[in-house]
């Protein structure tokens, strides 16, 4: 999928590393309707695809449409957050990494930010 004529993002989960990275799951709906659920957002990692290595460079409306969803997502309660244990199985309940406080906080302050530029 080319990453132009992006309409919508979605977020559709979360993965929280033991290191503290949140790896958000999109699904990313071009303007002919295809979509692809092939791509993951890290806060620090930017946009990353499940079929290649490394970081994607993309236009900047789609990192600032990325941003606005993710963060709606989080402060909408929208995400549902997932580790791994040991075993490689997937854990959605008493999760040891993951930082409410620290992840909602951080999306305010990406809506805020745009919320200002937008105001200049």
């Amino acid at each position: 999928m080319r990453l132009t004529k992006i309409q919508s993002v979605s977020v559709t989960g979360c993965y929280v590393s033991s290191s503290g990275h949140y790896n958000f799951d999109l699904v990313l709906t071009r303007t002919n309707g295809e979509t692809s659920t092939r791509y993951t957002w890290g806060w620090n990692m930017g946009l990353e695809s499940l079929n290649s290595q490394g970081t994607i460079t993309i236009p900047a409306y789609l990192t600032r449409m990325i941003k606005l969803a993710v963060a709606h997502a989080v402060i909408g309660g929208k995400v549902r957050y997932r580790e791994y244990d040991q075993e490689g199985n997937a854990r959605y309940a008493d999760l040891r990494y993951y930082d409410a406080k620290y992840i909602r906080s951080h999306a305010m302050q990406v809506i805020r930010s745009y919320a200002e530029q937008e105001a200049e």
